[in-house]
């Protein structure tokens, strides 16, 4: 095998698309091919900010100097202009919980075992000098998620059916064990668990039973402690099914989500969204928005016979007092502040399933239902002011041609001051919509990834995210063919003009 990786730089150019209006939107586009070699593996890439990014890889002729149990894993810096600047291997654990992420421009791997044994192996952004913390819990512990934030490492757990978070010092190797919940929860529903953008917090929203109703339970970690814990309950009959955190320079907390009408456990479906503020533990505003109630938003992917349909359902719910339930399944992203203003975005999509002949037990022809994934159709976008009072709505529609078994984000967003860009990569190209100060549709761009002298036959693992400013990255197998076939691993930035 050989020693060093093929890399073929294919094109650096701006490129021009004429936009749904007939005029030209200059994207400045710019790919490095990697070629495949047998005994190479692509784990991941991960941008870490202005700082470039890191691909990860396992190359099998480096796997002798491993120690047992443990994998020689190299990692490839990347500089904004897809220059690779920097290269170190590491012996890093070999867990099947496995998690890799960026903060503050530094590169995270945490691995766990099933006993509580971790491994955390923290990269430097600037100067790729790895940090190796190990140790364990004590105790049998199961790894939900994970965060980082300043000097800390924060795990989402179980410890005996009982949420936990552990927090490990990077620098130090300090760690703590932090109970969230003094309730014993055979099921607990985890809503999300995430990181701030702009301050020095981890927050957790988990949702358990008190008084016979389904709360939230929000928390909020800083410097390796549990600093602030805060109980949400319904309004109005109206039960969130998700909740995401966004923290305001003021010191405020914008917490958003979907709301259903049911009080469960899980909720899947959802009938709107809101939007609320809490400071100081108050509740500033709270907004519930009903998805009948977003008119542009539906034209964007609903017919007129259906929109026509909905409208009547509705007059007929209001004339009973009571609210419409369209149930939808939405993923929502955090909350992005711009200039005084609260925009949110979510992901519509729905499961789609077959049904397969079986043979029960006593030799009976069964029809069994069999869930094929997520079809991801359309997304939503709705701007709020400072009071909390929604300004627009609109929508696009989706075209991710396959399914995914998890349901997991797909757009990147990029709030600027006069416009909102929304990109998503699909199998030839990447779809770029650009939303103006009033949520109207200004552009509508197609990216192709090749360019005409080539075709692009296949592609796989192939994700997008926002890089920094408004430049997003690709990253993922292709097979192109121009002269000759090529099954290459492609990182791909795109770069659109801001307004």
């Amino acid at each position: 095998m050989k020693k060093k990786f093929t890399f073929f730089l294919v094109f650096l150019m701006a490129l021009t698309w004429t936009s749904m209006y007939g005029q030209g939107k200059n994207v400045d586009i710019k790919r490095i091919e990697i070629e495949r070699e047998n005994g190479v593996s692509f784990i991941n890439c991960v941008p870490i900010k202005e700082k470039g990014l890191i691909l990860t890889t396992k190359i099998d002729d480096k796997q002798k100097d491993a120690t047992k149990w443990h994998d020689i894993l190299t990692f490839m810096k990347y500089d904004t202009l897809l220059k690779k600047v920097k290269s170190v291997d590491v012996n890093c654990a070999r867990e099947f919980r496995v998690s890799y992420f960026e903060n503050m421009s530094n590169f995270y791997r945490v691995a766990m075992s099933m006993h509580g044994e971790y491994q955390v192996v923290c990269l430097d952004g600037e100067t790729m000098k790895p940090s190796i913390i190990e140790g364990e819990t004590g105790k049998k512990t199961e790894k939900l998620s994970q965060q980082a934030q300043g000097d800390y490492v924060y795990i989402l757990g179980l410890m005996k059916d009982r949420p936990v978070v552990v927090s490990i010092n990077v620098k130090t190797g300090a760690k703590e064990l932090i109970q969230v919940s003094d309730l014993s929860l055979l099921k607990p529903n985890f809503l999300s668990f995430e990181v701030s953008d702009k301050q020095d917090e981890v927050y957790l929203f988990l949702k358990q039973k008190e008084n016979k109703e389904y709360v939230l339970k929000f928390h909020v970690f800083a410097n390796g402690k549990l600093t602030q814990s805060y109980t949400i309950t319904s309004e109005d009959e109206r039960f969130p099914t998700s909740a995401y955190v966004s923290k305001m320079d003021d010191g405020s907390y914008l917490i958003s989500g979907t709301y259903s009408l049911k009080d469960r456990r899980v909720n899947f479906s959802s009938v709107g969204v809101y939007l609320k503020k809490i400071k100081d533990g108050k509740t500033i505003f709270s907004n519930y928005t009903n998805y009948t109630d977003m008119k542009r938003y539906l034209e964007s992917y609903m017919g007129e016979k259906t929109i026509r349909r909905v409208d009547r359902v509705k007059t007929k719910m209001e004339q009973k007092n009571k609210e419409v339930a369209m149930n939808c399944l939405i993923l929502p992203h955090n909350i992005k502040e711009k200039n005084g203003k609260y925009i949110f975005a979510g992901e519509g999509y729905e499961p789609i399933y077959h049904y397969e002949s079986r043979i029960g037990s006593k030799g009976e022809m069964k029809q069994e239902r069999v869930f094929d994934g997520y079809d991801f159709t359309h997304y939503l976008l709705l701007r709020y002011n400072q009071d909390g009072t929604v300004e627009w709505d609109n929508g696009a529609p989706m075209h991710i041609p396959y399914l995914t078994k998890k349901a997991y984000r797909h757009l990147s967003i990029s709030v600027n001051d006069n416009s909102i860009d929304v990109v998503y990569p699909a199998f030839k190209k990447l779809y770029h919509t650009t939303f103006g100060e009033n949520g109207e549709k200004v552009k509508e761009d197609e990216v192709e990834y090749v360019g005409d002298e080539e075709t692009l036959k296949a592609v796989s693992n192939l994700g997008s995210v926002l890089w920094y400013g408004n430049t997003f990255v690709s990253s993922g197998f292709m097979t192109v063919k121009s002269d000759k076939k090529r099954n290459v691993y492609n990182i791909i930035k795109a770069t659109f003009p801001i307004k």
